[in-house]
């Protein structure tokens, strides 16, 4: 019968240890899961700096072919100080 009672604690503590460590599971990949969010959001608004600073430089190509067809440089009297 103690044999039984012993069989039956130690199950108990296996069940005990495998819960803490489900648990511990759960927690971890919790955490997991928000920094994935976070790190979704910050590459989100990377992604929509990249595009703002690709259309800076779309129009600032263009107003520097305006101002090239405009004058050509080559034309240009250097400032006095070359």
């Amino acid at each position: 019968m103690s044999e039984n009672i012993m069989e039956r604690s130690e199950e108990g503590q296996r069940a005990q240890m495998l819960e803490e460590k489900i648990l511990k599971l759960e927690e971890r990949m919790a955490y997991l899961e928000d920094e994935l969010e976070r790190s979704n959001a910050f590459i989100a608004a990377l992604l929509d700096d990249c595009a703002a600073l690709k259309d800076q430089v779309r129009i600032l190509a263009v107003r520097q072919g305006e101002i090239s067809a405009v004058c050509d440089l080559k034309d240009e009297t250097p400032p006095p100080h070359y």
